[in-house]
């Protein structure tokens, strides 16, 4: 009778299994499947698969599956070169969003390689973060399915007589460079910079998304907003 019901529950868990897509959670669910199992061999006279299960199966295989995802892995990085967000040589990087992402990663235990992106070609095998002062995909060549957004933080969007559109950053470079004077842009829109994920990265979105939550709530990211953009 015992037994029956911890296969249930190892049932409902197999299902959730196959329809999860956050990793981190996938590896959680697994450990707990191994220890709902164990407890069905138990209650059906095996205690030694049961302690086999338990040991390997909720145990030593979720903790080294959980090791793998913190302690490796390289996170590719292709970025367009944004005032006060990205900029500098590429092994001399600074910005905002820099900064940002790369808080992100440290605490993530992954490292990053970071190239100029070429926005006639988007190779997806050969990325997995699109950053540089993002705040609309209508002119990149990408398909947005296959990409997750990320909103990083609220900007606003002008028009200048050249019918040009330009965000808040950017526009403030010109203006202080004396590129354009500030009389010449509209306001039009308000809209988000954005990181984009490649979509086979959920849990990486997820991540990022909940830590800019935790960031935000301390304060630290409004900190880090006035050092870098003003």
């Amino acid at each position: 009778m015992f037994s029956a019901i911890f296969w249930f529950f190892a049932l409902l868990l197999s299902i959730a299994l196959l329809i999860e897509k956050n990793l981190k959670t996938s590896i959680l669910y697994f450990g707990l499947f191994g220890t709902i199992t164990s407890g069905a061999y138990l209650f059906m006279g095996a205690p030694d698969v049961s302690f086999a299960s338990l040991a390997l199966g909720a145990g030593f295989t979720t903790f080294v599956f959980l090791i793998a995802i913190k302690k490796t892995g390289m996170v590719r990085v292709k970025y367009v070169p944004a005032p006060y967000m990205i900029f500098g040589k590429k092994e001399e990087l600074s910005g905002f969003e820099y900064e940002l992402l790369k808080s992100f990663l440290i605490e993530q235990n992954l490292e990053a390689e970071y190239s100029v992106l070429d926005s006639q070609v988007i190779n997806r095998k050969q990325t997995d973060i699109i950053i540089g002062g993002i705040f609309s995909t209508e002119k990149m060549k990408i398909d947005e399915r296959k990409w997750l957004k990320v909103e990083i933080l609220e900007t606003k969007v002008f028009r200048d007589t050249r019918s040009r559109e330009i965000d808040l950053v950017r526009m403030k470079k010109e203006i202080l460079e004396g590129e354009t004077p500030a009389e010449e842009f509209e306001f039009i829109r308000k809209a988000q910079y954005q990181f984009l994920i490649e979509h086979h990265r959920p849990e990486l979105a997820e991540d990022l998304r909940q830590y800019l939550k935790e960031l935000k709530n301390s304060g630290d990211f409004q900190e880090m907003v006035r050092r870098y953009i003003g």
